[in-house]
């Protein structure tokens, strides 16, 4: 049996990747969502669409739920020791590195093959630079120590992991990569109505994440906007963005949409294509769309100079080169004297 643990419908997609790639039969899957029970419904269509039958929901909680006594983790806990006891797991596919649920899983499957870390946004890439980092496994091992007291069950990360990953980068020496691409769906015909007028910008939370200061982040949106000129463009918010920088973003000449749903559904149920699509480098939702989907509308990716970034520049930089190798999209590089 193999066995994923995910928490977001975009997680359980990369679980459609993974059943592909590695040939394992949905019967021969197992998956455990972590999720509130409001958003139960939103794994429904994919789980029908892989085909995937053995599915367990989880409530979600936090350490401090714990501390506190709220939460219900001892279920989880349970039944990861019962299927340790009663299944061979030959795989194990995680989508966080941190998080408890998968900590604990990882900690209690242990086997001979090291578990395989599924990509969620760019994630990949700031836990490579995690497991490539010294200080590391000391921090870990404190919280472990403190964690595994109060969960009253052995917390250890594991010696060496497996990205499965669209992404490149180098991997530090006991963890391996393996990239795949997946198969693209076309999802227009020849007749598909496309408004050249309007440009769709996919938005991103770098500002309050502290990552850029937001008075650089406007100025780069300001030549995007410029770049554009004669285009509607619509900017599609991230769930994080606060609504002060989403005014000021309307300031600049945007039309600012806020949506409930991942970019990409809202998209293929719109009556007409924009005619381009748009993002920074770092928009992992842009580069889904460009490898997952044929589409009508033409694709742009912008870069800048990472060294403008307050925080993670490394990191960046290393996703920055991976996007100009890999992405096909038009490249466009605002100038320094531009922000």
């Amino acid at each position: 049996m193999n066995l994923f643990i995910v928490g977001t419908p975009h997680q359980l997609h990369q679980v459609g990747h993974a059943l592909a790639y590695f040939n394992i039969e949905p019967d021969n899957a197992l998956v455990l969502i972590v999720c509130h029970g409001d958003d139960i419904a939103r794994f429904s269509s994919t789980l029908e669409h892989l085909r995937i039958e053995n599915v367990s929901y989880f409530e979600p909680w936090t350490f401090r739920d714990v501390l506190s006594g709220t939460t219900n983790h001892r279920k989880y806990i349970d039944h990861i020791r019962s299927l340790a006891a009663s299944l061979r797991v030959e795989g194990l596919f995680v989508s966080h590195y941190d998080s408890d649920p998968e900590v604990i899983a990882c900690s209690a499957l242990r086997g001979d093959r090291p578990p395989h870390l599924l990509d969620e946004g760019n994630a990949s890439f700031y836990v490579n630079e995690k497991r490539n980092s010294p200080a590391s496994p000391v921090q870990f091992a404190f919280k472990s120590l403190i964690k595994s007291a109060v969960y009253r069950f052995c917390l250890r990360r594991p010696k060496s992991l497996v990205f499965f990953s669209q992404y490149t980068f180098s991997p530090c020496s006991n963890d391996r990569l393996l990239t795949y691409t997946p198969s693209r769906t076309a999802i227009a015909d020849s007749a598909c109505v496309v408004d050249d007028h309007v440009v769709h910008f996919l938005g991103s939370s770098v500002v309050e994440m502290g990552v850029i200061a937001g008075s650089v982040y406007l100025a780069l949106l300001a030549f995007v906007k410029a770049f554009f000129a004669e285009k509607e463009v619509i900017y599609y918010a991230h769930r994080k963005e606060s609504g002060v920088n989403l005014e000021r973003i309307r300031q600049i000449g945007f039309v600012v949409r806020q949506e409930d749903s991942p970019y990409e559904k809202h998209l293929l149920a719109q009556q007409a294509f924009p005619g381009g699509i748009a993002s920074f480098y770092f928009s992992s939702a842009l580069y889904k769309i460009e490898t997952d989907y044929i589409l009508p509308s033409s694709l742009t990716m912008f870069y800048f100079d990472a060294n403008r970034l307050l925080v993670q520049r490394e990191i960046y930089g290393e996703i920055y080169r991976c996007m100009l190798g890999r992405s096909s999209a038009t490249q466009v590089v605002i100038p320094d004297h531009e922000y």
